[in-house]
């Protein structure tokens, strides 16, 4: 395959459960490719939810985050988290074709003191694709070697105001390298983006159950972090606003695959013995293509890309996630939860756990998009209200 086909290809497969990828898999790589034509997004790995918690949950993190991940889910949750919170997270792309092309995410959060009202935060996701062989224009023969790739840094910072609002944003630099760099063609571009969050927690508290069951806390208790405040949280982000990433011809950039998070997450039971967790998620990406090999600038696309179809078809297409959490002596927990593309009508299940108390916690998560072969998560994170010396 040539590079530039490849370019395309690689920035619709790394959709690997949107829509894109579903015309691959059922059409062969052709139609994919000229799926992705020019004012369609870039660096779709911005896409990826990263957490095994959020996966379990069918995708979706916006409301409920409780992690460091909430630096990519939205930066306003950062809020909830303890004295310091850390985590990892990795999984396979596509691994039903090869091994080699691995996700990972790596982020932390830290208070700036313990009394302060002020969070602040960093993370660093970086996307192999898998080593590809570079063959001639006109001869298979093998002429060299490459790993096409994704990164993205990111610095966040989060204030809660008063008892139930807090806000949040994340700056991004975005990095994408599809192949090495030819004569008057290159396959390297960067970009910066912003995310904003906004969380409102723990409103209608009375549809909560809290109690004290055990005659002592638990001894692991002293170290963790409080989760989901009582009752619901509404959790609002709008992610990947920035620049173009811009290869071959600048006056045909690829917009940031923006998009609009909306979430609604309700704590049902916490107890010292028993949780309960249910969470919806609505998310919509806002591009505009214009029609003339590129697309409406970020700021424009907020408004714009609701105008291709009615109102009620913009929302009927967008992607919802939704799932339920049930845990055990803060010790372990069970999650099933629901994707759905409305889009192409297309769903899955998925499935995960955590084993381990909040202040060190293993958490994994699987699901099946498609019908292809299951595709696990794996997640650690360490949470701490104190830390260990003071």
């Amino acid at each position: 395959m040539k590079l530039s086909s490849l370019l395309r290809f690689i920035s619709c497969a790394a959709a690997l459960s949107k829509r894109c990828l579903i015309l691959w898999l059922t059409f062969g790589l052709y139609q994919a490719v000229s799926a992705q034509g020019p004012g369609s997004a870039g660096a779709l790995s911005l896409l990826f939810s990263p957490s095994a918690v959020a996966n379990g949950l069918g995708g979706g993190l916006v409301a409920a985050s409780t992690e460091a991940s909430a630096v990519y889910y939205n930066p306003a949750a950062m809020s909830r988290l303890g004295q310091i919170a850390l985590e990892g997270n990795t999984f396979k792309l596509f691994p039903a074709f090869t091994s080699s092309a691995r996700y990972y995410y790596f982020a932390g959060v830290l208070r700036s003191g313990a009394a302060s009202n002020l969070w602040l935060g960093a993370a660093y996701t970086r996307t192999g694709f898998g080593e590809q062989i570079i063959t001639g224009e006109d001869s298979p023969e093998p002429i060299g070697k490459f790993e096409p790739h994704e990164s993205t840094l990111a610095l966040a910072a989060a204030i809660k105001l008063g008892q139930h609002a807090r806000l949040g944003t994340s700056v991004k630099l975005i990095r994408a390298n599809y192949g090495p760099s030819q004569p008057g063609v290159d396959y390297d571009a960067s970009a910066f983006a912003v995310d904003l969050g906004f969380l409102y927690d723990g409103f209608l508290p009375a549809a909560h159950v809290s109690r004290q069951m055990l005659n002592r806390p638990l001894p692991w208790q002293k170290w963790a972090h409080h989760k989901l405040p009582p009752g619901f949280s509404l959790g609002v982000a709008l992610a990947n606003v920035g620049s173009q990433l811009k290869f071959i011809d600048a006056a045909q950039g690829d917009p940031l695959p923006q998009n609009l998070r909306i979430g609604l997450a309700w704590n049902v039971i916490d107890t010292d013995v028993l949780g309960l967790v249910a969470t919806g998620e609505f998310n919509k990406l806002l591009i505009k293509p214009t029609g003339r090999g590129g697309a409406d600038g970020a700021l424009k696309a907020i408004f714009t890309a609701w105008s291709d179809e009615s109102l009620s078809d913009e929302f009927g297409q967008a992607i919802f996630t939704g799932g339920f959490e049930a845990s055990l002596l803060q010790l372990a927990a069970i999650r099933f939860g629901r994707y759905w593309d409305g889009e192409i009508e297309f769903g899955f299940n998925t499935f995960g756990y955590s084993i381990g108390p909040p202040a060190l916690q293993f958490s994994f998560a699987r699901f099946e998009p498609f019908g292809s072969p299951p595709n696990h998560i794996y997640t650690f994170s360490v949470g701490m209200n104190k830390l260990p010396f003071e």
